[in-house]
């Protein structure tokens, strides 16, 4: 077989020969993009992560007026809150599930499906009923699950490796955009003792807007999968159109054809299963991509977007509106945040922003745990600046990580495991605040940060700048996967002959032989 290396590759785990030369030629081409293109198709894939914020903080602000509307019994009220607030994340994981059985149809094809029963749904939930609103809500998670496995992997396939994490961030953008959403439509709710009883249906309304938008662009517009589905379809033409609408040149079509037809060969949907997860190969990055994702939701950002009315209501210094009119700003701030999340991520890299963004959440719970004891007016505005640290350091970072270092399969594992943590942690939330209190839990979480903080300085790897094969073997190393020794001339017991081929100018436009030729 035929070996290149090149002593300009300088402090690499091992040599890359060739791929290094792509990785330096791509680094010339990123004028070849298309990014006009490429911005609005992740911007209509990822406007289906509106309903995961939406339905958040709407569920948030609007709490109290449902519990009027549907006249719930004082004694059975915080257990059937738990029971409906638990509804959309137990959804999800089901979503979630069902979606890798049958995301080799299609990622495109299938978010028009979950589009057509977000509609659906909408429908249901304008019965008023507990039980149909328990069922809508169930439903709604199902499809947010979904559609939280879908478009990370969809942003993924889509955008060069230099701009993974800007285009991948956008995710995150709308959710957070769904927050600020959620709490508009809380803003206008009828106080108490209003005539009005049917601004509820307004508020799943939007929902259907939004699915319908999505889908009249999907299908009338951007009528192709992405560029992987195909190769793994065995499209090859399919493929390289696809990519033509991605990068302008030919010849850089041509190179990101061969990257992606070389990934798909060893890490095609069809050829690794959920249990190949577990296997030694990819263990490892399965169990630092599923802790980034519990630690997501165990930072404390999720209960302030789910109860954040709740919870500044308790402090005894703030009216439901007053808290309500917070949440909007909460809102603001989550969008502000991961605005400037999007373009940091790809210049300081993933783990350095985790790792200020941890050390600032425990500063700001701890703060915020002591002035629910001594300064209560003082944590709302300390909760702002909590959920905008969150926004701007960490945002969407373990949704983008679990895309970069695992394959399909293993997202669909991550992201089950988001939404159980979450399932779990807001039914007992409540549970929570009423048994230790608000300094309690906060305090607990700064305990959760810093752990996490530890977590992420020892275990977590940079993706920042690599190809989906170099983080595919991020993790690896030789002991665990001899494939990646620089020359293996005994893997089946087999002797080889090796054409070694040297350049000490590691320059693909000047290389120098053996012999000392240039060429």
């Amino acid at each position: 077989f035929f070996f290149q290396a090149e002593d300009g590759i300088r402090g690499q785990p091992r040599s890359r020969g060739l791929g290094d030369v792509y990785k330096r030629q791509s680094q010339h081409c990123m004028g070849d993009e298309n990014k006009c293109y490429l911005t609005f198709y992740a911007l209509i894939v990822a406007i289906s992560a509106y309903y995961h914020g939406y339905f958040m903080t709407s569920w948030n602000v609007a709490l109290p007026y449902f519990s009027r509307v549907y006249e719930w019994p004082a004694s059975k009220k915080n257990m059937i809150e738990s029971l409906l607030t638990t509804a959309l994340p137990v959804g999800a994981v089901v979503g979630v599930i069902f979606s890798k059985c049958i995301v080799s149809y299609g990622r495109r094809r299938m978010m028009l499906i979950f589009d057509a029963v977000v509609c659906c749904t909408v429908l249901v939930a304008f019965i008023q009923s507990t039980i149909a609103l328990g069922c809508a809500r169930f439903i709604f998670g199902f499809c947010d699950g979904s559609f939280s496995f879908l478009i990370p992997i969809f942003l993924r396939e889509i955008s060069p490796k230099q701009s993974s994490g800007f285009y991948g961030s956008f995710y995150v953008l709308f959710i957070k955009i769904g927050i600020l959403g959620g709490a508009l439509i809380g803003h206008n709710i009828p106080q108490a003792g209003s005539a009005n009883k049917h601004y509820w249906r307004l508020i799943f309304s939007i929902a259907f807007m939004i699915a319908f938008f999505q889908a009249a662009l999907l299908f009338c517009i951007f009528p192709q999968e992405t560029p992987r589905h195909y190769a793994i379809s065995n499209q090859p033409e399919e493929c390289k159109a696809a990519l033509g609408k991605i990068y302008h040149s030919p010849a850089r079509v041509e190179e990101e054809y061969a990257v992606v037809s070389s990934y798909v060969q060893e890490y095609s949907h069809d050829q690794v299963s959920i249990l190949d997860m577990l296997g030694r190969r990819h263990l490892r990055a399965l169990i630092v991509a599923s802790f980034l994702q519990i630690f997501h939701i165990f930072t404390g950002f999720s209960a302030l977007m789910v109860y954040s009315t709740t919870m500044f209501i308790s402090t005894g210094v703030v009216s439901e509106k007053s808290a309500i009119n917070i949440t909007l700003f909460l809102g603001i701030m989550n969008i502000i945040g991961v605005s400037g999340y999007s373009f940091l991520v790809d210049r300081l890299g993933r783990k350095l922003l985790m790792l200020i963004g941890k050390l600032l959440l425990i500063a700001f719970a701890v703060v915020i745990g002591v002035c629910s004891l001594y300064y209560k007016h003082a944590v709302p505005f300390l909760a702002c600046g909590f959920v905008f640290s969150f926004s701007l350091f960490i945002g969407p970072t373990s949704w983008i990580y679990a895309s970069e270092v695992l394959p399909p399969p293993g997202v669909t594992i991550t992201t089950a495991i988001y939404w159980i943590a979450k399932s779990i942690y807001l039914f007992v939330y409540l549970f929570i605040q009423d048994s230790l209190g608000l300094h309690g839990f906060f305090w607990i979480t700064a305990g959760i940060n810093a752990f996490a903080f530890i977590f992420v300085l020892l275990l977590v790897k940079e993706t920042k700048g690599n190809t989906d094969a170099e983080n595919m073997h991020l993790f690896e190393d030789q002991k665990t996967n001899p494939e990646l020794s620089p020359i293996n001339t005994t893997r089946t017991g087999q002797s080889y002959t090796c054409l070694l081929y040297t350049s000490d100018a590691a320059d693909e436009r000047s290389s120098v032989d053996l012999g000392g030729r240039r060429n």
